[in-house]
């Protein structure tokens, strides 16, 4: 949960630094927000080093946990969003942010940057999620943010392969209850 935290914090930074850029590059010549967008690209890009962390931390996780039991279900099911989660708007804003930097012209370095700043929203709004959510854990009440977790899933298309891939493992659990002749049965 430290390690959310203080990744969350680098993302908050990161997305108030480019907004403050977008709001600059107007006034700035082309050159200066080139620079600047530069400089916002190398902490994307160690944000990202970071990020990856934190998704191999939750991939263990998930790894970990004892399938054949409803909360260690749950609890991979909720690594695997917030996995999800982070997944695309880090790569996008890097990408954002490299053709800000790139670009020599200054309406199309706005629009870069500006998109960039709503990947870094995106990704600063699933950290403070899932550090949420881990906190709710370990304090022993993870029902509110597993809802906002679901909910997240539900909104993209990740829900229909993991509800297909938890319906069997809740079967398998079934199943693991059940005696060889209640099986054949």
């Amino acid at each position: 949960v430290d390690q959310l935290r203080a990744v969350s914090k680098l993302a908050k930074e990161a997305e108030e630094q480019t907004k403050e850029l977008t709001e600059q590059a107007e006034e700035q010549k082309p050159e200066e927000t080139s620079a600047d967008a530069t400089e916002s690209l190398a902490k994307q890009q160690a944000l990202n080093d970071h990020l990856d962390t934190i998704r191999d931390s939750l991939r263990r996780d998930a790894n970990i946990q004892d399938l054949a039991q409803e909360e260690g279900r749950q609890r991979a099911r909720d690594a695997d969003d917030a996995t999800a989660m982070l997944r695309q708007p880090p790569p996008k804003a890097e990408d954002l942010l490299a053709q800000a930097a790139r670009s020599a012209q200054p309406d199309a370095q706005k629009h870069a940057l500006k998109q960039a700043a709503e990947q870094q929203e995106k990704l600063t709004e699933a950290l403070d999620l899932i550090t949420r959510h881990y906190e709710n854990l370990e304090a022993g009440s993870p029902e509110e943010t597993r809802l906002a977790l679901r909910q997240t899933e539900q909104d993209s298309e990740l829900a229909q392969n993991l509800d297909s891939r938890y319906d069997r493992l809740d079967e398998l659990a079934r199943m693991l209850q059940e005696s060889p002749d209640q099986l054949k049965a």
